[in-house]
């Protein structure tokens, strides 16, 4: 089975007869001049490949992407501690700073670390803690396995890594529109410039963010009903019809634009994601461990 074929297919599954969310092509085209015209934003994370150790780094990303989604409550502005993707990456720091660095390679202390930065995430009261948990405590337990293929894989091919963590992963596995596996070989070709030559064939990881910029710009088009709920901060039920057409239309979109100009999912993904404080428009807003 190719499992991102299988991504794009129900994404045009899902936009064959759309009753809440349509791509305006004008606009996207629109868009895509836009881009092209400002040009390609760098995301601000790239590391020294000498200066860092190599796998725990990607140990480090996997956890981070096993549990990187939903930081409220219901709605965005309700977060006890300020829980946020920002703060989960600190958390995850201050525990690897705590950890014995040449004893992290054991089984034994993957599993004691990953606990321990689960159990900080439990104090900080994060949304959906137990199955973030859940999560981690999958993650840790195929470290050396899942971790020494990537890295023995070299970087090569997006698609292969994708279907690793899949088959290894159920957390990830989950999710219909594959979001944060799809994401997790976009940080590391952020961080690394690792799968240069793959990582358009990913589809883009649609989220809350993404969505709401090409919604921003006129890309996509929602119903009135959906836009009073957007507005209004009322749940998008996870799964429901407003949501996979909300995420089938962004990947359709965001593969249309990549046809057109050229570039990666992860580039119109980085583009589009670091402008999301220019637009004081809300995001939807559903639970889930997606994205």
């Amino acid at each position: 089975m190719d499992i991102i074929k299988s991504v794009f297919d129900t994404a045009e599954k899902f936009m064959g007869d759309p009753k809440h969310v349509l791509i305006d092509k004008s606009m996207l085209m629109n868009l895509a001049h836009a881009m092209e015209e400002k040009g390609i934003t760098k995301f601000p994370n790239e590391l020294n490949m000498e200066e860092v150790n190599l796998e725990d780094e990607v140990k480090l990303e996997l956890l981070a992407s096993s549990i990187n989604y939903c930081y409220w409550y219901g709605k965005s502005d309700v977060r006890p501690n300020n829980a946020s993707s920002s703060l989960m990456y600190e958390l995850l720091g201050q525990t690897y700073a705590n950890c014995p660095r040449m004893l992290f390679n054991e089984k034994n202390v993957d599993r004691i670390f990953t606990f321990n930065f689960a159990k900080s995430l439990s104090v900080n009261r994060f949304p959906l803690i137990e199955e973030r948990v859940k999560h981690l405590m999958e993650t840790a337990f195929v470290f050396d396995s899942v971790v020494g293929d990537i890295i023995e894989e070299g970087g090569k091919d997006a698609k292969f890594i994708v279907n690793l963590i899949v088959e290894s992963l159920p957390g990830f596995a989950s999710d219909i529109f594959l979001k944060r596996a799809s994401l997790f070989c976009m940080q590391l070709n952020r961080k690394f410039g690792w799968y240069k030559d793959t990582i358009n064939e990913l589809p883009i990881p649609a989220d809350y963010q993404v969505p709401k910029m090409l919604e921003f710009y006129g890309g996509i088009i929602y119903s009135e009903k959906l836009s009073r709920l957007i507005m209004d901060g009322e749940l998008i039920p996870k799964g429901s019809l407003m949501e996979c057409e909300i995420r089938a239309a962004t990947i359709i979109a965001c593969r249309t634009i990549s046809n057109w100009i050229g570039w990666t999912s992860q580039q119109i993904d980085s583009w589009l994601w670091l402008r999301r404080k220019e637009c004081d428009r809300p995001f939807h807003l559903t639970i889930t461990t997606d994205y």
